[in-house]
């Protein structure tokens, strides 16, 4: 790897790092939007604690260290309902754009088997979720206690999320900007391959590296780390991609995110 890293071109190397940077933004301005209709809070604040909560993706399992933003905002006065709110929306809005272009993803990469099996873990997690949430609507019974308080606290973040729902054009502009972001990412993962000597089609730095990263949510590592390069490595290796090339790129890819969350964090702090 780190040979192959010595040998990369410079330029592909800068501009797929640089094209990280919008892409960064463009995740802070999806949710801030979101979250200014509940509550006011200045952009560059909002900044500051978006790149907080992704280095604190470092030692957090899962996506747990992105939701941690939810905590950090409340120094600032904005209530847990709110931020909750925002944030539980854009996750979902993104999450179903990436679920689709994981299935054009697997469609086009994936053997029949997988296929087959991934129409049962869907229907699975479809029951699992309607499960879990008939029980969190029976915590409204309860009128005393901890279960109480969470009923409540549920319910003001679903009125909160009911504010988005009357508002249509907010989801689509959270849409619109998921889509631009998604063709960064999309360039951004050409451009690594590109400095790494390896050009790969379209079609798949478009849906792979997503399909890889859905396995990041899951909260065995801390952000993912090791679970998506190794699913990567899978997935390209079926364009004989070897091994060192796809871990190299994307580990440069991820140290660039956490090193451009650390700069706008660090820029943020020295202006206060």
């Amino acid at each position: 790897m780190w040979r192959t890293l010595r040998a990369a071109s410079p330029g592909w190397a800068l501009a797929a790092a640089f094209l990280l940077v919008p892409w960064f933004l463009g995740g802070a301005v999806n949710v801030w939007l979101l979250l200014r209709r509940l509550a006011p809070i200045p952009f560059p604040t909002f900044v500051q604690v978006y790149a907080a909560s992704w280095t604190t993706s470092l030692v957090l399992p899962g996506q747990l260290g992105d939701a941690t933003q939810v905590l950090l905002l409340r120094r600032y006065g904005v209530p847990v309902s709110a931020s909750s709110a925002a944030y539980a929306t854009d996750k979902a809005l993104s999450l179903a754009f990436m679920l689709a272009v994981a299935s054009a993803g697997l469609v086009l990469y994936g053997p029949l088997e997988v296929k087959g099996s991934l129409v049962g873990f869907l229907a699975g997690g479809a029951l699992l979720g309607l499960v879990i949430l008939l029980l969190l609507l029976s915590l409204k019974v309860s009128t005393r206690g901890p279960l109480a308080r969470l009923g409540h606290a549920l319910t003001a973040i679903t009125s909160s999320i009911a504010v988005f729902a009357r508002e249509p054009q907010l989801l689509w502009t959270n849409v619109a900007i998921t889509i631009v972001k998604w063709l960064l990412m999309v360039a951004s993962y050409a451009s690594a391959f590109r400095a790494l000597g390896f050009r790969v089609p379209v079609a798949a730095a478009a849906t792979l590296p997503v399909m890889s990263s859905l396995v990041g949510y899951l909260p065995i590592s801390a952000g993912g780390l090791g679970t998506t390069e190794w699913t990567a490595v899978a997935l390209f290796g079926k364009l004989d991609v070897p091994g060192p090339i796809v871990v190299t790129a994307f580990l440069f890819l991820r140290t660039s995110v956490i090193a451009i969350a650390i700069l706008l964090f660090g820029a943020r702090r020295s202006q206060l």
